[in-house]
């Protein structure tokens, strides 16, 4: 199987001049498969994984066996909004209300991958169906509340539509599956770095709000950071 946008959280910056830490929060698209690829090659090569799942049922594949060595923690996020607007109605201001919207659901998962860190246990891969807006709302979430900075959770953010960008088959055979104009796809997969600065611009002006919404204690959430926050 292929991985499809998937990428480490490890080496982001933070406003106090370290660095995240790698190979402990990875993010990913999952598509229909019950586990994402990176999740069982870091099985492999970890001897365990945790899996935060963020799609809803339907959109996994029934009846695929367990995989060894990975322990699934489902936190859907339910995002309704997307299939009644069509996508030449999505605008930045779309996208950014949209995001902001999910916040309530999105705290839920944050603070799962919190406490899992925070526990010392094997790497954590958070994914949706296509690793853009749920998964993207989630890691700008996580990376807020572990001081990275504007810059280089934009450049996270936008690693989405690079990638995209740079699998042309792929976005053509994913558009062709859902009966879909490539350029259709193409204009809801490939986010200006806008939709990013605005989000996050929100998030920081609310970071107490965001500590309490993820139900962790101050311990918890500490000890999560001393093992996220690497070295200069």
């Amino acid at each position: 199987m292929r991985c499809v946008n998937t990428r480490d959280l490890g080496g982001l910056a933070t406003t106090e001049g370290h660095r995240t830490s790698c190979g402990l929060v990875v993010r990913c698209a999952a598509e229909q498969n019950p586990v994402p690829p990176v999740a069982m090659h870091l099985a492999r090569t970890a001897g365990a994984a945790h899996l935060v799942d963020l799609r809803e049922s339907a959109e996994v594949i029934p009846d695929r066996p367990e995989v060894s060595g990975i322990t699934v923690h489902r936190h859907p996020l339910n995002d309704p909004a997307v299939y009644r607007v069509r996508t030449s109605e999505r605008d930045i201001d779309y996208y950014v209300e949209h995001y902001i919207s999910m916040l309530p659901a999105a705290h839920r998962a944050v603070g799962k991958i919190l406490q899992l860190v925070s526990g010392g246990g094997p790497p954590v891969v958070v994914a949706c169906r296509l690793g853009k807006d749920r998964t993207g709302v989630v890691a700008m979430v996580l990376l807020t509340l572990l001081g990275v900075t504007e810059e280089a959770a934009v450049r996270d953010f936008t690693a989405t539509a690079r990638w995209f960008r740079s699998h042309p088959q792929w976005v053509r055979a994913y558009a062709e599956s859902r009966g879909e104009e490539t350029a259709a796809v193409y204009r809801r997969l490939v986010l200006p770095s806008s939709v990013a600065v605005r989000t996050l611009r929100h998030l920081r002006g609310h970071a107490a709000a965001l500590r309490s919404l993820t139900d962790i204690d101050r311990r918890s959430l500490d000890g999560a950071r001393a093992r996220l926050i690497g070295g200069r």
